[in-house]
Parts: C-alpha cells; sequence; structure tokens
C-alpha cells in the first residue's frame, strides 16, 4: 500500500481485496448449474444465458467487440439497445456493487470501512497469489473506529442532478 493506506492497513483488524474477473465466461458453466439447480429460471432464460452473458460481459476478441459496437450503435436510434462495453469495465462494475453491500455491511455490524485507491495491484497479485485473468479492483480496510471518523464529501447538488446533466435538483 502506498502513502496513508499503509496505515490504514496496519491499524485495521482486515483488509478486503475484491478482484474483477477478466474472463468470466469461465465461470459460466458453474453459473448455469446454480441458476438449473435453483429451479426458479425459465429454460428459455437459461437457454439464452451464454449468449447474453458474452454480450453484455465484453469478453471477445477485438474484432467481435467492434461489431457489438456498430450494431448497437446502429439500432439505439431505432429501438433502445444495451450498450456493449468491455469485460473491464462490466467486471468493476459489478465488482462495485460487491463491494458496496460489503461496506454497508460493515457498517450495519458497527464496523468502519475505508475503500482505497493507491495501491500496488502487481505486488498484491504476487502476494496473495492472484491468478493473471484477475484485476485487483478495490482494497477496503476494516476495523473498529475509534469514533471521529469521516471525511468531507460533495453536497448532494454537486453529484445528483434533476433530468439532465448539471441541471440543479430540488431536495
Amino acid at each position: 500500500m502506498l502513502g496513508g493506506n499503509y496505515l490504514r492497513v496496519r491499524d485495521s483488524c482486515l483488509t478486503a481485496i475484491f478482484l474483477a474477473d477478466l474472463q468470466p465466461s469461465k465461470r459460466l458453466p458453474r453459473l448455469l448449474d446454480l441458476e438449473r439447480g435453483s429451479g426458479i429460471r425459465h429454460p428459455d432464460y437459461l437457454t439464452h444465458l451464454p449468449l447474453t452473458a458474452s454480450f453484455f460481459t465484453g469478453e471477445g476478441s477485438p474484432i467481435s467487440s467492434g461489431i457489438k459496437r456498430f450494431v448497437t450503435e446502429q439500432m439505439s436510434p431505432i429501438r433502445p439497445v444495451p450498450t456493449s462495453g468491455s469485460v473491464n469495465s462490466w467486471a468493476n462494475k459489478n465488482v462495485g456493487l460487491v463491494a458496496m453491500s460489503y461496506i454497508y455491511s460493515c457498517e450495519a455490524e458497527g464496523y468502519q470501512t475505508c475503500p482505497m485507491e493507491g495501491y500496488d495491484s502487481i505486488r498484491i497479485k504476487e502476494l496473495l497469489n492472484i491468478p493473471e485473468r484477475y484485476e485487483v479492483a478495490m482494497a477496503v480496510a476494516t476495523g473498529k473506529g475509534e469514533g471521529g471518523g469521516g471525511t468531507e464529501r460533495y453536497d448532494f447538488g454537486e453529484v445528483f442532478f434533476n433530468g439532465t446533466f448539471g441541471e440543479e435538483i430540488d431536495v
């Protein structure tokens, strides 16, 4: 960890490292088994899941990614279509949701958390023996604080807008 993050890690009882899987299709067979086992998914959903997953995760060659992007750009003026992004973008968005749930759960149990940037992901991957297909997306120091806490944040109206970007919201 770099800078002040070293102290946060040193003083925490746990540092959670969240990983983004940059090859999520490798876990698709397991996901299909889980979905089939739950018994709640419609057979059509299960049939289309591999194709849908490959589209949304952004995996594939630069050529296939370019084709997906071209098709969605052409279709968008005609009808709403999901935007195809990169696997990196997809994986990090999903990790962010998991990390958020972790942070909220910790708060509910009386722990304080500190999501961090400024870490050496190469060293973390070496130290923890993390396979190449994963990216260190986030590190969160966790522990029982000594009171105080929190840093200043942007005002609500600086990050939430009404209707269009930059239009002040009235709350």
